[in-house]
């Protein structure tokens, strides 16, 4: 059980002071302190995820797959957290699937990433496309976790966080990473 010292402590440290939207990767700003990286399939929970970590309506949320269509970019006191497009289907164009996958891949290579949370749909399992993504990560941590995990037919899993939004299940551990 946490102390309350120690919420307002993460209080201070999860507070967002710049949110940024970067459709191209020559913008991003300068790394200026640990970043972390959500990744996952499109529709996985990724946005809902991060505003319910920072307590903060700060991205667009939708049932429809592809719904983010930009790097992310978003300071905390002590991190920038990058939310990346989904992987995978999206009901959006082949030419702009490939334009977020060649823009995924370009922020990938430049090696800026400290921790990747790679968000799995719990109902679903790690398929062989997230084994893939997961091994274009050697040179930083990536934790697992395990979304959509109040659902009726998830499936809970012993190498991650089973995160739900709805319950508050493994929040404050994610909130921990971050901080």
């Amino acid at each position: 059980m946490s102390s309350f010292k120690e919420l307002n402590e993460l209080g201070k440290e999860l507070q967002v002071l710049r949110h940024e939207r970067i459709y191209n990767i020559k913008n991003l700003p300068l790394k200026m302190k640990k970043e972390i990286a959500f990744v996952g399939k499109s529709n996985v929970g990724k946005s809902s995820l991060i505003n319910t970590l920072l307590n903060y309506n700060l991205n667009r949320v939708s049932k429809k797959p592809g719904c983010t269509k930009w790097i992310g970019y978003i300071e905390l006191t002590n991190s920038m957290l990058i939310d990346l497009p989904g992987y995978g289907y999206a009901n959006v164009s082949k030419q702009r699937q490939e334009f977020w996958q060649d823009m995924i891949m370009s922020y990938i290579n430049i090696k800026r990433i400290d921790t990747v949370l790679l968000l799995i749909d719990s109902r679903r399992g790690i398929t062989q496309t997230d084994k893939e993504v997961a091994s274009l990560f050697l040179n930083c941590k990536v934790k697992y976790i395990f979304t959509k995990s109040d659902e009726k037919d998830a499936k809970h899993n012993d190498i991650g966080f089973n995160a739900s939004i709805r319950n508050g299940k493994d929040i404050l551990e994610i909130r921990k990473i971050i901080a």
